[in-house]
């Protein structure tokens, strides 16, 4: 099984990592972005009280791939707030 970086894409000064991985099904394509991985990241930072390395981010990665693999969804839900644009919020 592999796990490659395929692209970094920058918009809006918001990161965003590609990467391509295999599984039973084929080859799968996700898109993380940057500031989910920075979350994890500062965590480790906290928790082993020490600077985040690039071998935390592969590992990292290594791990939410084998989430998705596994059928789990490590990835959090993209929320489409424009659906609240003139809504009344406080009634509901």
């Amino acid at each position: 099984m592999t796990i490659k970086l395929k692209t970094i894409t920058v918009t809006g000064g918001e990161v965003e990592f590609r990467f391509e991985y295999d599984d039973a099904s084929g080859l799968q394509s996700v898109t993380i972005p940057k500031k989910d991985l920075d979350d994890e990241l500062k965590v480790i930072h906290e928790k082993l009280d020490r600077d985040a390395t690039l071998t935390d981010f592969e590992e990292l990665v290594n791990r939410i791939i084998n989430d998705l693999r596994a059928g789990e969804k490590p990835l959090p839900t993209e929320l489409d707030f424009a659906r609240l644009i003139d809504v009344e919020i406080e009634s509901k």
